[in-house]
């Protein structure tokens, strides 16, 4: 609505006006289709005994307060106030999506950390092996490979050394 102030007034035979600020009448004589769970159904509370509850208007998510008016003890009408749960259900939207983007940003950003890692851990020594390995084929027997861990890649390296020391031993 336009005016932030305005207030919807139903009478019981489900006729509406719609009023704004300074009582002007903005709609009236409206008829209002009651659904259930919100309208027309008789509150199961103790009389006196206030109703805030979260319901359906419109098809619309909304806060219902249910309240018997009274004066003197005697009871005089019901009031009957909703209030719109659309704008927090779309910050709650909104929230969700910051939230899954950034676990999935995350998440991205750790496989290409993971990517990275594994190319200097695994596959820098492997590649080395692989020239190395080329250039013994070729006929250079005095190529050597670094031992740089005693891992499975740095006990390859040592036997790869060896191997190729006894090759060139031999060709001598």
């Amino acid at each position: 609505l336009a005016d932030p102030g305005a207030v919807l007034l139903i009478g019981p035979g489900g006729e509406a006006d719609l009023v704004g600020t300074g009582g002007r009448r903005l709609i009236a004589g409206r008829r209002v289709r009651r659904e259930e769970g919100v309208w027309g159904v008789a509150p199961t509370r103790a009389p006196g005994q206030d109703e805030f509850r979260e319901a359906f208007f419109g098809g619309q998510p909304v806060l219902a307060l249910d309240t018997t008016l009274s004066a003197a003890g005697d009871p005089y009408g019901r009031l009957q106030i909703l209030k719109s749960l659309a704008p927090l259900e779309r910050g709650a939207s909104v929230t969700r999506r910051v939230l899954y983007g950034g676990v999935t940003l995350s998440f991205v950003f750790v496989l290409l950390l993971l990517n990275v890692l594994l190319s200097r851990v695994v596959l820098r020594p492997v590649r080395r092996m692989h020239q190395a390995m080329a250039r013994a084929a070729t006929g250079e027997l005095a190529t050597r490979l670094p031992v740089e861990s005693r891992d499975e890649v740095g006990s390859i390296a040592e036997s790869f050394n060896r191997m190729v020391a006894e090759l060139e031993a031999s060709r001598r």
